[in-house]
């Protein structure tokens, strides 16, 4: 996960959050070794059953590490001194993004993060995923606090 410096906040007008590349290379990695295993399936074992679901299991992991690969370069998040974009949608001011938080959810034994915000004049409530992006929990909300802050002429 990258670490974002705050200082070079000062010098930018704003910061673009994608997925992340080390995602990626999980991905990938764990599918060609999943594939791996399902050809040493079918070669030394001979087990066509077994063979048969890891191949399936393989293409699963295959389809989704493609469909991750082709969204790698789709922003997640920008954060300006204008206010926040989440994806697609349309730009939200500052003024009505309210109560940015980091919302952390326990599935199994481990922890997932999201940023969670409030968009007041639609209300609507905004939850991006951050197990998958290219900046860290800890960054994230300091540059929310940075570009409110910078919006208000405070910085």
């Amino acid at each position: 996960m990258k670490r974002y410096d705050l200082s070079d906040a000062y010098s930018t007008e704003e910061v673009v959050v994608y997925n992340s590349v080390a995602t990626l290379v999980f991905k990938v990695v764990f599918s060609l070794l999943f594939f791996i295993c399902t050809i040493y399936i079918f070669q030394k074992d001979g087990n066509w059953i077994f063979g048969i679901i890891f191949l399936v299991l393989s293409l699963i992991f295959g389809r989704d590490t493609f469909v991750y690969f082709t969204n790698i370069n789709k922003v997640q998040l920008t954060i300006n001194v204008k206010g926040v974009q989440y994806k697609d949608n349309e730009l939200v001011e500052w003024r009505f993004v309210k109560n940015e938080r980091i919302k952390r959810k326990r599935s199994g034994k481990t922890n997932i993060s999201s940023l969670v915000y409030y968009i007041e004049n639609q209300d609507k409530i905004i939850e991006l995923n951050l197990e998958n992006v290219s900046i860290s929990e800890e960054d994230l909300i300091n540059l929310f606090a940075f570009f409110r802050d910078k919006s208000k002429g405070g910085i």
